[in-house]
């Protein structure tokens, strides 16, 4: 003898499991799908980062080898003799190296510029070598924008190896900032700074 058992009995004992179940499932899922969106927006934020920290530091380090390069085009003779009356006035960016002046530390952002030194701005401001990102807004002061270089004469080198009278080894500190504030329309900003040593060999005679 066989005996049939209703279909409602089914129904009847599963109290609502099917409907428990899905929503489960779906509350699983909006969580998978919640933490996937936030694992995109983080891989997303440390790409963008990378490529900030990138086109800033490739543009500080642009700016400092600039100032090495303006640097070693300078006569000899004004290298020797700031104060030497032939040489043009536009050095406020190099300066002797003075332990005891506070406004020459120029690892201080502060100083930048200072009463004691005026670094100069980049003239990398047009393509293909443009180093400054659009809305940069170089006011002059810490205020503004600032991709700028400067430098300090450390003198002559210590152990100079060079027996030619008429010529002399010296040492420089070159100093690179890149300083751009936020703002609308600005891109790329961030604050670095860069010390490179450059050594010149300076004639001591015409």
């Amino acid at each position: 003898m066989t005996m049939k058992i209703p279909c409602t009995a089914h129904l009847a004992n599963e109290r609502g499991a099917a409907l428990v179940t899905a929503l489960l499932v779906l509350v699983i899922l909006t969580i998978m799908g919640t933490v996937a969106m936030m694992i995109r927006n983080t891989e997303q934020s440390i790409v963008l980062n990378s490529e900030v920290f990138q086109h800033n530091f490739y543009s500080l380090e642009g700016v400092t080898l600039e100032g090495a390069h303006v640097l070693d085009n300078i006569n000899d003779k004004c290298l020797l003799n700031f104060a030497d009356p032939s040489c043009p006035p536009s050095f406020n960016w190099l300066k002797p190296y003075d332990a005891t002046n506070a406004a020459l530390k120029m690892t201080l952002q502060t100083n930048w510029p200072s009463g004691s030194i005026l670094p100069a701005a980049t003239s990398l401001n047009a393509d293909p070598t443009r180093i400054i990102p659009p809305g940069y807004n170089d006011t002059g002061a810490t205020t503004g924008d600032r991709v700028w270089y400067s430098a300090l004469d450390r003198g002559v080198c210590a152990g100079a190896s060079l027996t030619d009278p008429t010529k002399t080894e010296k040492c420089y500190d070159v100093y690179g900032m890149y300083d751009i504030k936020r703002g609308g329309g600005k891109a790329y900003t961030g604050h670095m700074m860069l010390l490179v040593g450059y050594q010149q060999v300076v004639y001591t005679t015409p």
